[in-house]
């Protein structure tokens, strides 16, 4: 199945770590950093490798889904978080009634990956299936030998998956009544590994 691109952003105000002219220990101090848990694990992984070469500098990494983090951000709790999409025109309007200054960089470009359990016959998509199957269109796919109707996971409407997915794949339409909302991509792994005849969505960098 052709990849999807999502913006990984950084939404920054002020960090809380910096550099110590003339001094050997090049950064340091502490920073918490809400992450978009569907490219949380390798924001984990860079935080722990650059806590090696930095250990005077303590970077935490908290997951939280896109609008949570967001949320966070509009009301101080954090002042730098990590997100899966950038603003959107509402939180960009809210921003600019509040006078909150912010600064925004696009730092990586990463993917939705479509998963699927061993046993359900599915190793491929064209995105025309991937739009009909979970846009509800029909229950199976080209090639799959019959039997139970493929049962879809999907992310919490809060997950920048769900919202990359729906614009780039489904254009805009909503998920079909019977796609079950998970809270984490943790979980939409952790199901469509146990249960056959199941089909999810999660970032890539859960693979």
């Amino acid at each position: 199945m052709k990849r999807l691109l999502i913006a990984l952003w950084i939404l920054l105000v002020a960090l809380g770590c910096g550099k110590e002219p003339g001094s050997t220990r090049l950064t340091e101090g502490k920073l918490v950093i809400e992450c978009d848990e569907s490219v949380f694990p390798t924001f984990e992984k860079m935080a722990a490798e650059f806590g090696e070469q930095y250990p005077d500098a303590h970077i935490t990494f908290r997951p939280a889904e896109a609008r949570a983090a967001i949320a966070d951000f509009f009301n101080d709790s954090v002042k730098v978080i990590v997100s899966g999409r950038p603003f959107n025109k509402e939180e960009r309007d809210m921003l600019s009634a509040a006078k909150i200054e912010f600064q925004e960089w696009h730092v990586a470009q990463s993917a939705v990956a479509v998963i699927s359990h061993l046993e359900s016959g599915v190793t491929r998509l064209r995105m025309s299936e991937a739009d009909s199957l979970f846009g509800g269109v029909t229950t199976t796919v080209a090639g799959r030998k019959k039997g139970r109707p493929i049962e879809l996971v999907v992310g919490d409407i809060n997950a920048s998956t769900n919202e990359a997915f729906r614009t780039e794949v489904m254009k805009g339409r909503k998920y079909t009544v019977t796609a079950t909302p998970m809270k984490t991509s943790a979980d939409i792994v952790r199901y469509v590994t146990q249960t056959p005849n199941t089909i999810g969505i999660v970032g890539i960098a859960w693979l």
